[in-house]
């Protein structure tokens, strides 16, 4: 149990820590983004005045590039490309946050020798749905952004040296899907082990 505990104080302290830097990120690529958003006409001129340099971008486990004449944004939509990455980052941080409450609680409630309380069973089973709902939506992020940088365009980008069409398709998040389930059957373990420990309390 002492060594459950002093790793509990280990994770949690990582969990602080990786809360911090996830705030830190989000918030300097919110003021970014804002920046953006009354510089777009000046960001378009700039692109229209360098139409064959190439943009790299990364999309999942993909990398494209793609020359500037390929992007059809108008500083309007540059506007708006901004306005919606600010709102799917701010997605992402709520739920990356609610993750590390959820598990920080885990850790805290470890530290206090009642890992297997009923709290940290309901607490478990959050997590594993929130994962399930992550790995849901997350696709339509990078879904989302593609459309807005190319304007809802099939534009012809260049990949590993081959040529390959951008098309717009639907596809969950298979890892995180399977993440979440995994968490959902630990659940029912920490409630059995939740039952042990009340049989145990009241023998006491």
């Amino acid at each position: 149990m002492t060594k459950l505990v002093k790793y509990a104080k280990i994770t949690d302290t990582v969990l602080a820590v990786l809360r911090i830097i996830i705030i830190a990120i989000a918030s300097i690529c919110g003021v970014a983004l804002i920046v953006a958003i009354g510089l777009g006409q000046v960001i378009r001129d700039a692109l229209d005045q360098n139409p064959n340099t190439i943009v790299t971008f990364t999309s999942g486990s993909m990398t494209f590039h793609t020359p500037v004449s390929a992007v059809p944004l108008t500083a309007s939509g540059i506007r708006w490309f901004c306005v919606v990455a600010i709102v799917l980052i701010a997605v992402v941080v709520v739920v990356a946050l609610r993750l590390i409450r959820l598990m920080r609680d885990l850790m805290k409630a470890t530290q206090e020798g009642r890992p297997f309380s009923g709290s940290s069973t309901s607490k478990v089973r959050q997590i594993g749905w929130w994962v399930i709902g992550f790995g849901l939506v997350s696709p339509l992020i990078s879904l989302t952004l593609t459309w807005f940088l190319f304007g809802g365009a099939n534009p012809v980008l260049a990949l590993s040296g081959d040529s390959v069409q951008i098309t717009y398709g639907y596809a969950a998040n298979g890892l995180a899907l399977i993440v979440g389930i995994m968490m959902l059957m630990l659940s029912l373990v920490f409630d059995y082990g939740a039952k042990l420990q009340q049989q145990s309390d009241e023998t006491l």
